[in-house]
């Protein structure tokens, strides 16, 4: 299916989301893993300026304490 076919929106809504669950289901099943914390981060100038905000809670030792 290329670009222009009538059904490649379709398509490529329904692989994000099933990339999406797999990616999920990786880091649930992943050794000493207890839990899957998700972080949404809105307000930010910048898509990589919300993904730097997010690692950087989840990545923060207080965080990891607290859960």
């Amino acid at each position: 299916i290329d670009a222009g076919h009538p059904a490649a929106e379709a398509l490529t809504t329904a692989l994000g989301e099933v990339s999406m669950r797999l990616a999920k289901a990786i880091a649930r099943d992943g050794e000493g893993a207890t839990c899957l914390i998700e972080v949404t981060a809105s307000g930010a100038a910048t898509i990589e300026d919300a993904r730097i905000a997010a690692r950087t809670v989840t990545s923060s030792p207080l965080m990891k304490t607290a859960v």
